[in-house]
């Protein structure tokens, strides 16, 4: 196949063409001497012309004329573009055949077998590369391992690391230094590092040694401290029990000395009244009139108004025990007149100028109750007393004493027969009465009742 000829200035041929490019049917006269440019200018404004002359269609007619002008218009749209076709199938047929011999692509034409010789030689290049890279990603790796080393090494010598920055203390080290530093340079590091560690670790100990020794004396001082307070405590206890018994013996004092006080006064008085004492089996006094009787221990500690009442009970008794004494002296004087032999069959009664006394009749004695106030807590204590004595007496179907509040048993009515025994003396006899040789006689009657089975145990 021959190459198509092609001028040899393709501008001057485009330059041609367009020169000889007409666009109205009928040439312009006078552009002779105008460029191309102006010329289809001209030729422009003159279609523009006939165009803007054209009537408005209201007819056949004025529609054949503007169905005239748009075929020209078309027709001549066409011949430009045959034109145009024409005047570049040249150097399009020269383009495809160029196409055809150079390629279009890397695979085709001359372009293929360059393209051939350039894949050999990228080869070369491409394995010297590859064997370059494989250096480089080994000394990267080689280098990625000394540098774990490295920091392993630093790491273990209690050196932090932020991912930039090695510290340890005060003492400071960038990555980028401990990575690239020789290996003679990173051994003086870690001997500098390691003295910075034995420094650390010494002055650690020496700070835990002295800890201890502060918390050995914390703890010494706080012992003698607790035992300081256990002693101070110890004898602050003593003191508070040695205070407590002083208060509770003064307490017993005084109340031993109030109750001595209270007895000498009222065992004065019921003396006087002829009260007998006499021991009961533990040794406290029981003083006795009569009927009525009071302990010790009351006499000791009984309220002002409990104690009244006892008083107005032995008074009580004291005026019976005469009444009975007078009834008595009545009695021994009409035995002594009548002491003649008296004859069979006659009565008292019927000897002449003697009277048997008529009998006493005993009159109840009946306690008007006193005034109600308030009870003291020793007021309370009797009435419990009495209460639980008023509960042995129904249980044991014993009498009780109108006055002691207390069951009448046998022993009792024996002592208080020797007690009543002791005022039937007129005039009294004067001195100190023996109550240990009174309840002395006491117990051996007691002792004798027993044994005659009277009484049972």
């Amino acid at each position: 196949m021959e190459p198509t000829t092609v001028p040899a200035s393709f501008e001057k041929v485009v330059e041609g063409a367009f020169q000889a490019l007409q666009i109205t049917d009928k040439p312009v006269g006078g552009t002779d001497v105008m460029t191309y440019k102006e010329r289809h200018e001209i030729e422009l404004e003159k279609l523009a012309m006939e165009v803007e002359e054209l009537p408005t269609v209201i007819d056949k007619r004025t529609r054949q004329l503007n169905q005239d002008q748009l075929t020209k218009l078309v027709r001549t749209g066409s011949r430009l573009d045959d034109l145009r076709i024409d005047t570049f199938r040249p150097i399009t047929n020269l383009k495809k055949e160029w196409d055809r011999y150079i390629g279009t692509t890397k695979d085709a034409g001359l372009r293929g077998r360059i393209a051939a010789m350039e894949q050999a030689v990228k080869k070369n290049i491409e394995a010297y590369d590859q064997a370059e890279e494989r250096k480089r990603q080994e000394e990267i790796r080689k280098q990625e391992e000394k540098n774990t080393e490295r920091r392993k090494q630093l790491l273990a010598r209690k050196m932090s690391f932020d991912g930039t920055t090695f510290t340890f203390e005060q003492f400071t080290a960038q990555a980028e230094q401990v990575y690239a530093a020789t290996d003679e340079n990173f051994a003086k590091v870690l001997v500098k590092l390691d003295a910075l560690v034995a420094a650390k670790v010494q002055r650690e100990a020496d700070e835990l040694a002295e800890k201890k020794r502060r918390e050995a004396e914390q703890e010494a001082e706080a012992a003698r401290l607790k035992a300081e307070n256990e002693r101070l405590e110890a004898e602050r206890k003593k003191l508070d029990d040695e205070r407590a018994e002083f208060n509770r013996q003064k307490e017993e004092r005084e109340a031993k000395e109030r109750g001595d006080h209270l007895f000498e006064v009222r065992s004065s008085y019921l003396r006087t009244i002829g009260a007998i004492a006499l021991p009961d089996a533990n040794g406290q006094l029981i003083f006795g009139l009569g009927l009525a009787q009071i302990t010790e221990g009351d006499m000791r500690t009984a309220s002002e108004e409990y104690w009244l009442r006892k008083t107005e009970w032995f008074r009580r008794a004291k005026e019976e025990s005469e009444e009975r004494k007078a009834v008595a002296a009545s009695i021994d004087a009409i035995d002594t007149e009548a002491a003649a032999p008296i004859p069979d069959g006659v009565y008292l009664e019927d000897i002449e100028g003697v009277t048997t006394p008529a009998p006493v009749e005993e009159v109840p004695f009946t306690e008007e109750p006193p005034a109600p106030e308030v009870l003291t807590e020793q007021d309370e204590q009797g009435r419990a007393a009495d209460e639980e004595s008023e509960a042995m007496r129904v249980s044991n179907e014993l009498p009780l004493d109108e006055f002691s509040q207390e069951p009448l048993t046998v022993e009792s009515a024996v002592y208080q027969a020797l007690g009543e025994a002791s005022v039937c003396w007129d005039p009294r006899p004067t001195g100190i009465f023996d109550s240990t040789r009174c309840k002395a006689v006491g117990d051996k009657l007691m002792e004798t009742l027993k044994q005659l089975a009277i009484i049972h145990n």
